[in-house]
């Protein structure tokens, strides 16, 4: 009896030592929590939220002309940003959809290497190289671009940075911030605006599709000397020449010179027999307007199971009959 009462009291010993460190576990986890939770809004709260509008500027010019172009900047963060201005040429990525790449001190163009010079950004009368602005503000400032009589007929591709300093090495274990930049990129045609050049360089699908959704490459080629945009759809005829669906392509620009990828998907999931898809592209209002086909076939796996059997049961069957009618 007395064996069992020490052996109970053991028992409940080890209990309470393991319901304390359960409880000492939960403890810690909480406070880790918490620790995680105020370093995070602390983190949110200094995090750089500064915005640029527009995002894309277009312009063509034919000189002489003095051109001006109003950006507005947005601080949506809590405290006072201070931003430097500069400027970056910039060309196509090597992926071809969309993004930019800035080109390095050797790969600069020769046709002007002044024209970053001509370009200024003006707080209402004064040019600037960096501006400051107020939390929940908004700064309106003006692009000014100088082209002079005789400047060399070109496109030139460039974004305006507006960066914030990297913190100080004292504040750097007390501030999250990095060194961050908006942009805004700036096309610029200078000469008369020419008919665009282009062709559909690649628009395809896998032939055989068990389902939906179908996604097309597209690929088209600016084949002109200046910029230009891209603007089209897709239509999707089935095996009886009725429209079953149709993608309206987003308007992109493509740079003088270059290819530039477009997605396209057609959310479609119930495949069944032939399709034909026909891309209708432009390559600015006045065209030109080319077209292109390619075709692909639904063949969902359950019916091509089930179409295998019957086939398999017919072939049977009569190889049963024929056999039958031998004897």
């Amino acid at each position: 009896m007395q064996k069992s009462k020490v052996k109970s009291q053991k028992l409940n010993s080890k209990v309470k030592i393991i319901l304390k460190l359960i409880i000492f576990a939960f403890l810690i986890a909480i406070l880790n929590f918490e620790f995680l939770v105020l370093n995070s809004e602390k983190a949110e709260a200094s995090a750089f939220s500064v915005g640029v509008y527009p995002p894309i500027i277009k312009i063509n010019a034919i000189p002489p002309v003095s051109l001006k172009s109003p950006i507005t900047i947005t601080n949506s963060t809590d405290q006072t940003e201070t931003l430097n201005i500069s400027f970056k040429m910039f060309t196509q990525s090597d992926q071809e959809n969309g993004q930019v790449r800035y080109l390095k001190n050797d790969e600069l163009s020769l046709k002007d290497p002044l024209i970053l010079q001509r370009i200024k950004i003006f707080d209402q009368d004064q040019e600037v190289s960096s501006i400051e602005i107020a939390p929940k503000q908004k700064k309106d400032l003006s692009l000014r671009i100088d082209i002079p009589d005789g400047e060399t007929i070109s496109d030139y591709y460039f974004s305006i940075l507006f960066t914030s300093p990297a913190p100080s090495i004292q504040n750097q274990q007390n501030k999250s911030d990095i060194l961050t930049a908006v942009a805004t990129n700036i096309l610029l045609s200078i000469g008369p605006k020419i008919k665009p050049n282009g062709g559909i360089s690649d628009f395809s699908t896998p032939l055989f599709k068990p389902k939906g959704p179908v996604k097309f490459s597209v690929k088209a080629a600016n084949l002109g000397s200046q910029f230009t945009f891209l603007r089209g759809y897709i239509l999707i005829t089935n095996v009886f020449g009725q429209t079953v669906g149709r993608l309206d392509l987003g308007q992109v620009n493509i740079l003088a010179n270059s290819s530039r990828n477009i997605d396209a998907l057609w959310p479609e999931t119930f495949l069944l027999g032939p399709y034909t898809a026909t891309l209708n592209l432009s390559f600015s209002d006045h065209g030109p307007t080319l077209t292109q086909p390619t075709h692909f076939i639904g063949a969902p796996l359950q019916i091509a199971f089930v179409s295998l059997i019957v086939i398999c049961l017919i072939l049977f069957i009569k190889r049963k009959l024929k056999s039958h009618l031998a004897k």
